[in-house]
C-alpha cells in the first residue's frame, strides 16, 4: 500500500540536498535558482514533516544534525532510483542511454588505453552521456559520496568504509633524477644513496608536506636526503628535476602521465625499498549502478586487470647516470 504524501516533497528534499552540498541557503538558493526565502521555506517544510532538525543553527552558520546526514543519503539515493527509472523507462531494450559520471586521476584516465575504450563506449551507445572529471582522490570522493559521479578512478591511502573498492591496477614508486647528473646511484638505488641526495617535496590542498600524495615521512624514515623545495603540482616537480637540481619519489603510472619529460629524467626502482602504489575503482556502497555506468565500469575494470595480469605496460625505467 503507497501512502499518501504531499505532493511538494521532491521539491523539499532537493531543496535540503543542495542546503546540506553548500552549508548555505544563500548558496543553495544561488544553485538551484530560486530565492532564500522559497528554499528556506522548503527546509522548515522538510523539518516539520519529518519532525526531525535537519541542520542546527549556530552563529548564523548551518551545520548539518545526525538526521540531516541520514537523510542525504537517502536523498542522493532517491534521486538516483528517479533517474534509473526515467532512463529504464525511455529506452528501448536493446540500447543504452542516460548518464554516467566518472571523477578520476590522471594517471588513469590520461591513459591512451583509457580513452580509446571510452571513446569506442561512446560510439557504441550513442545515446549515454559520459561526464569525466579530473580530480584529485579527495574530491572524487566527495563527488561519489554527493551523487555527483557514479563512481571513481583513483590511488587512496585507506579504503573509505562507504565505499566498494574493487583493485583496479598497482604501479611501483621509482625515483625520479635527472637523466644527466653527477650523482652516484646503483641501478636499484641503496637507502644510503638516497639518504645524500636533494629531494623536491610535494604540498598538498591541506598545505602538508609529503614526497607524494601517498608517502609520508614515516614511509620513508631513511630513505631520503634534504629537502631542497617544495611545490604544489607535479608538472612543476619534473620541470626542476629536468634541470638538474633535485630528485622525487612519484609513482610510475603519474611519471608516465607527462611523456615530455622522458628525455630528460630517468626513472630507478624503488620496488625493493616501498610496496607499490594500488589504484581502485570506487563506487558508493548500497548504491545500484545504472545500466550504463555498469557496463562502462565492467569495461574498464576487464581493460586495467587484463593489463595487469598481462604485465602489458611499458616501462619508463631507463636509470642510467
Amino acid at each position: 500500500m503507497i501512502e499518501e504524501f504531499n505532493g511538494d516533497f521532491l521539491q523539499w528534499i532537493r531543496g535540503f540536498y543542495y542546503v546540506a552540498r553548500t552549508g548555505s541557503i544563500t548558496r543553495a538558493a544561488r544553485k538551484m535558482n530560486r530565492s532564500q526565502s522559497s528554499v528556506s521555506y522548503q527546509i522548515q517544510c522538510l523539518e516539520r514533516q519529518l519532525n526531525v532538525s535537519l541542520f542546527d543553527r549556530i552563529n548564523n552558520r548551518l551545520k548539518i544534525t545526525p538526521q540531516g546526514v541520514r537523510l542525504l543519503d537517502w536523498t542522493i539515493v532517491a534521486f538516483e532510483l528517479l533517474d534509473e527509472l526515467e532512463e529504464g523507462i525511455s529506452a528501448s531494450c536493446d540500447e543504452l542511454n542516460g548518464k554516467v559520471g566518472i571523477s578520476g586521476s590522471m594517471p588513469i584516465i590520461g591513459q591512451d588505453m583509457f580513452s580509446r575504450l571510452l571513446s569506442r563506449f561512446m560510439r557504441e551507445n550513442p545515446r549515454v552521456h559520459v561526464t569525466l572529471r579530473a580530480c584529485r582522490p579527495l574530491e572524487a570522493i566527495d563527488d561519489i559520496e554527493n551523487g555527483i559521479s557514479d563512481f571513481g578512478l583513483v590511488a587512496v591511502g585507506q579504503k573509505p568504509e562507504r565505499f566498494n573498492v574493487t583493485p583496479l591496477c598497482s604501479t611501483p614508486f621509482v625515483l625520479v633524477a635527472p637523466k644527466k647528473h653527477r650523482f652516484h646511484l646503483s641501478p636499484a638505488p641503496l637507502p644510503e644513496e638516497l639518504r645524500e641526495l636533494p629531494f623536491v617535496m610535494y604540498m598538498g590542498n591541506d598545505r602538508k608536506e609529503v614526497y607524494s600524495p601517498w608517502l609520508t615521512a614515516e614511509h620513508l624514515k631513511g630513505l631520503t636526503g634534504r629537502t631542497a623545495m617544495t611545490v604544489n603540482q607535479y608538472q612543476l616537480v619534473l620541470q626542476y628535476i629536468a634541470r638538474g637540481s633535485v630528485c622525487a619519489i612519484m609513482d610510475e603510472l603519474t611519471l608516465k602521465t607527462f611523456p615530455e619529460y622522458d628525455r630528460h629524467v630517468a626513472a630507478y626502482p624503488l620496488s625493493h625499498l616501498l610496496e607499490n602504489l594500488q589504484y581502485f575503482l570506487l563506487a558508493r556502497r548500497h548504491r545500484r549502478l545504472g545500466a550504463a555506468a555498469t557496463v562502462l565500469s565492467r569495461e574498464i575494470l576487464s581493460l586495467f586487470q587484463g593489463n595487469e595480469d598481462r604485465g602489458n605496460h611499458t616501462s619508463m625505467l631507463s636509470g642510467n647516470s
